[in-house]
């Protein structure tokens, strides 16, 4: 985890005063000052990441600021980083200024303590456009760039899924950040569970070899998933099944809880990447499983405009 003294930083902790603030309150400076300390090198860092630079007095660090450049802008975003998530949107975002010099600013005070976990396998280097995408999705809202004041403003409100699914009749769709799950509606609280989980794992993008590394990528978040119930799987252990339109890697087991099975698609669909999961009891299997892998089938992306 990160260290507590990272934590507060100007943008973190001042603008906690301005986060149940109208809208417009992102044109007013913020105030206060932070106690952080300049930033250490780190290992492995990118060239960046090894400046020190220092957390100046709000006013001051404002007046040293300048507006990025729409092309400066999609520079930055298209730029490439071993940045990883942990902790808190805050201690995210204050890892991200001391190590790029850039400022995230989360619109509402609520947004700080969001949790933040990594998505992407170790050896994927994402861009900056993939990150607060990710970090958009978890804390369940959505970016965009004040020129005024250089800040990557965060607003509550999650962006709209990037799918669509047909359910089955009367099922229920409950959005949870990057998972969205669903169940029938009718389900009461001493039944066995009958639920379909789909988490949202981030964009992917590559240079060259494309098909091939998004491939790899999928087969990598299956074994990841996979290995919480057998540390010694290898991937030829899994299925490659074909759903509708799509080609996901397919792993099931019996779980610790008896008569239950565990079952899971990993599919890349458009460079996105996404993982379904479902646990039944093993008498409801027969009924319950042809509708979710139905409701696979119907599996569709849902064309979103590009941020900048």
């Amino acid at each position: 985890m990160l260290s507590a003294r990272k934590i507060p930083i100007w943008f973190a902790a001042a603008l906690a005063g301005l986060a149940c603030a109208a809208p417009a309150a992102e044109d007013t400076p913020p105030q206060g000052k932070s106690e952080a300390p300049a930033a250490e090198a780190k290992a492995g860092a990118e060239p960046e990441a090894l400046a020190a630079h220092e957390i100046l007095d709000p006013e001051e660090e404002l007046k040293h600021r300048r507006p990025l450049s729409p092309a400066q802008r999609e520079q930055f975003l298209n730029e490439r980083t071993a940045f990883r998530f942990e902790g808190t949107f805050a201690e995210v975002a204050n890892e991200i200024q001391r190590q790029r010099h850039v400022m995230l600013y989360a619109q509402h005070e609520g947004l700080q303590d969001s949790p933040v976990e990594e998505v992407a396998p170790e050896d994927y280097k994402p861009t900056w456009r993939e990150r607060l995408d990710v970090l958009a999705r978890q804390t369940q809202s959505t970016w965009r760039y004040n020129e005024k004041w250089d800040v990557w403003v965060f607003t509550p409100g999650p962006a709209p899924l990037p799918y669509k699914l047909a359910l089955p009749v009367r099922w229920t769709e409950n959005p949870r950040g990057r998972l969205v799950y669903y169940r029938p509606e009718s389900e009461k609280p001493d039944q066995e569970p009958v639920y379909l989980e789909i988490y949202m794992m981030g964009s992917y993008s590559f240079e060259k070899d494309a098909a091939v590394n998004l491939e790899k990528v999928r087969d990598q978040l299956a074994l990841n998933i996979a290995k919480n119930f057998d540390r010694r799987i290898e991937l030829r252990d899994m299925k490659k099944v074909k759903l509708g339109r799509l080609d996901t890697r397919y792993y099931q087991t019996k779980t610790a809880q008896a008569d239950h099975t565990w079952r899971q698609w990993v599919f890349v669909a458009d460079g996105q990447a996404f993982i379904a999961t479902s646990m039944l009891h093993d008498l409801l299997v027969k009924e319950h499983l042809p509708e979710i892998e139905k409701a696979l089938e119907s599996f569709e992306l849902v064309k979103a405009d590009k941020k900048e």
